[in-house]
């Protein structure tokens, strides 16, 4: 089995806020799980993510919850599939080879941290 995204990229986007999902009978919870749910049945179909959301906002932790699941699916895949070819394989300098993509908004991504900025690429 190949590692290397294919070259889709899926957009997510969030399920609404706390009032939209309280008048379903959901919390925000549950749109987080189904989130995550629906990334990593993306991930192991090799598809890539790309998502908007701040790494800063403490009261709405889907984008900390969207990383740990590539993380996760990264680590899972067997150690003989991480060894393919230079062509395919994630590129640190290339974002079109990278599983999950974040774009957090101005001025919010000038507030993540540097060395968590350099710990995600």
């Amino acid at each position: 089995m190949k590692t290397k995204p294919r070259q889709m990229l899926i957009a997510l986007s969030a399920g609404g806020d706390k009032l939209e999902l309280a008048e379903e009978g959901l919390g925000l919870e549950h749109g987080e799980e189904l989130m995550v749910r629906l990334a990593m049945r993306l991930l192991h179909k090799q598809f890539r993510l790309a998502f908007g959301g701040s790494l800063v906002e403490q009261e709405a932790p889907l984008t900390e919850h969207l990383i740990n699941a590539a993380l996760n699916w990264q680590s899972a895949q067997p150690i003989d599939s991480l060894a393919d070819s230079r062509e395919e394989s994630v590129g640190i300098n290339d974002p079109t080879t990278w599983p999950i993509v974040n774009y957090s908004a101005w001025p919010l991504y000038l507030k993540i941290d540097p060395q968590r900025r350099a710990s995600l690429v």
